[in-house]
């Protein structure tokens, strides 16, 4: 393989899916190729990998290297790690990204440390710029700068590795957005033969049975968050913020401060050493605003402040400052709530993966025959690089694009109903002006290539059947009938 210097993610796989924090890399890592000029590649390692690269193209990886066999699932350190050191002997790349995971923080510094390159765990950004070396004057361009907080998150250093590569980074979950680049993106898929890359005489530890229990806190993908810190004094005083969560639809976050203090659990530690949180409303309650914390929500769209030191850190990135006491202010906004409002919040993340009853219509028994019609035997996929190769291609890409629509449902249609309900559209000089959110969202539909669905593809559309497209039209009017009207009309 003579491609080489290019920017690589290791992409984590288990039960068919590959990790969130592997698509919020690619995101990323997309960026940043983009910005070098180089490929984006993506290593999956494991057995029963057939089609996942299907999951990894619409995030924009160019490249995708199965290394698969059945010893290679689950996750052991040795022959992933072999995997992996041998193939960047190979195709050198001049980047490697990899989530701060289990996994991650065990096989990241195994390669590093044989590759000689070095590793910066827990970035909190990752930005490409030049470096001069003050000591030689030597001047470097393009280095990947890591940065993260450092000495106990009273600094953030930014680190770079001017000579060694790969240069290596993790990233915690939840850090990077992520994004779909292209729902048509596709690239080249590259079956490596696993025995060329890692020996028999790795394969010395077996795992014989797992058992995995999974965290019933959501913080990650909760809309509302009522977070509390040291300040809150106690455990009882964290029953307060739950009581508040319990009125919104909201999950309750700690800092680390009141982690360790035994107010609250790990599960619910947001910042640096804990989760990355982007809620709609962040609640901030008795938190001084540390860097490490701030790290972990600072992205969140609306963030309140409640807090006694009105020159408290967190105040200078708050939208609304409360000054006083939790004690006092929390019970008013739990009263105020109740009185004022007969249901809870109710926020969605996605439309469409959010209501897996709509997932049905796809399976129904005719879809391969519907599928064959629409399809006309796949024969567009000699024309469009985009075209479905079979019938699982087809429903995969239904699937994403459903996806697609669904996100875009519950971050920016259903977000918009009420202000387009009160402006409503314009006329003047015989020309109609629709309100700012309905202008939003045909922007957005638009740049997401959701504008012609059910149109051929050798006019621009995506050329989907009847079923998928009146189930995207269900998951728009779920957002906002009105809008529904309007998008339908591509139809």
């Amino acid at each position: 393989m003579s491609d080489q210097n290019n920017l690589i993610v290791y992409c984590e796989f288990e039960d068919g899916k590959v990790a969130d924090v592997s698509l919020e890399l690619l995101t990323k890592g997309r960026q940043l190729a983009s910005e070098l000029g180089v490929k984006l590649e993506a290593v999956v390692v494991g057995d029963n990998l057939e089609g996942v690269e299907n999951q990894l193209f619409p995030y924009g990886a160019d490249v995708v290297y199965k290394v698969e066999d059945k010893r290679l699932y689950p996750y052991t350190s040795n022959p992933h790690a072999a995997v992996l050191i041998n193939l960047f002997k190979e195709i050198k790349p001049q980047i490697c990204l990899m989530g701060a995971t289990c996994i991650g923080r065990d096989l990241g510094p195994r390669v590093s440390s044989c590759l000689h390159s070095g590793l910066t765990a827990d970035c909190t950004s990752l930005v490409i710029g030049d470096h001069k070396d003050p000591k030689t004057g030597k001047e470097y361009q393009n280095l990947l700068y890591q940065i993260r907080p450092a000495f106990g998150g009273n600094i953030v250093a930014t680190i770079v590795n001017p000579d060694c590569r790969p240069q290596m980074a993790t990233v915690r979950e939840g850090v990077m957005k992520k994004e779909i680049f292209n729902p048509e993106h596709k690239g080249e898929v590259i079956n490596l033969d696993a025995k060329k890359y890692v020996a028999d005489s790795d394969f010395v530890v077996e795992i014989i049975d797992r058992h995995i229990e999974k965290s019933k806190i959501n913080i990650k993908n909760s809309p509302i968050i009522v977070a509390g810190g040291y300040g809150i004094g106690s455990k009882e005083g964290f029953d307060m913020l739950f009581d508040l969560a319990n009125v919104l639809g909201a999950e309750v976050g700690a800092t680390r401060a009141a982690v360790d203090a035994g107010f609250a659990e790990h599960a619910r530690q947001i910042g640096q050493t804990g989760v990355t949180v982007r809620p709609k409303l962040y609640i901030a309650c008795g938190i001084s605003g540390q860097i490490q914390h701030i790290a972990g929500m600072k992205e969140s769209a609306i963030i309140i402040s409640i807090n006694n030191d009105p020159d408290a850190p967190i105040n200078a990135i708050a939208d609304y400052v409360i000054t006083g006491n939790y004690e006092d202010v929390v019970p008013k906004l739990i009263k105020y709530y109740k009185k004022n409002s007969k249901q809870p919040i109710i926020a969605m993340a996605n439309f469409y993966t959010d209501n897996p009853d709509l997932k049905l219509h796809l399976q129904h028994p005719l879809m391969r025959k519907i599928v064959a019609l629409k399809e006309r035997d796949f024969a567009d996929a000699e024309k469009f690089d985009y075209a479905p190769l079979d019938f699982d291609d087809a429903m995969d890409n239904y699937n994403r694009v459903l996806e697609i629509v669904g996100e875009l449902c519950g971050t920016t249609i259903a977000d918009n109903a009420e202000g387009v309900d009160h402006d409503g559209p314009t006329v003047a000089d015989g020309r109609v002006t629709y309100a700012p959110g309905t202008q939003e969202n045909l922007d957005g539909c638009r740049k997401a290539g959701l504008m012609g669905m059910s149109m051929p593809r050798r006019f621009g559309g995506l050329n989907f059947p009847i079923t998928p497209y009146i189930m995207a039209a269900d998951i728009v009017s779920r957002a906002d009938t009105g809008f529904e009207n309007l998008w339908g009309l591509q139809d």
